[in-house]
């Protein structure tokens, strides 16, 4: 899943990036990457007891990506959903998600 905020007039161009894997021994990680577009994202993997603890650490981040409006003054936006198979559970419920659409 891929979040991008952008904002020309305060010069904001980020990208905010998470995928939802499992490692060779079968765990399942939460890779994170963000940055400033067109520079090096930083880049960290989160280890998590199961899928509904991956998809719960999901939400939590995007509704802290939900209150960019009001701490950098421009909103994100999910610009991919590729690396999911299946987003729904990942997703927040849907008047988060039009509040998010929205600001």
């Amino acid at each position: 899943m891929q979040l991008e905020a952008d904002s020309d007039a305060l010069d904001h161009h980020r990208i905010y990036r998470m995928e939802v894997e499992r490692d060779l021994l079968g765990d399942v990680i939460v890779i994170i990457a963000h940055g400033r577009r067109g520079s090096r994202l930083a880049a960290r993997s989160i280890h998590v007891p199961d899928l509904s603890a991956a998809q719960e650490f999901v939400r939590s981040r995007l509704r802290r990506r939900a209150t960019a409006p009001r701490r950098i003054g421009c909103s994100y936006r999910i610009t991919a959903l590729d690396t999911l198979d299946d987003p729904t559970p990942y997703l927040l419920d849907p008047a988060a998600q039009r509040r998010m659409e929205q600001e």
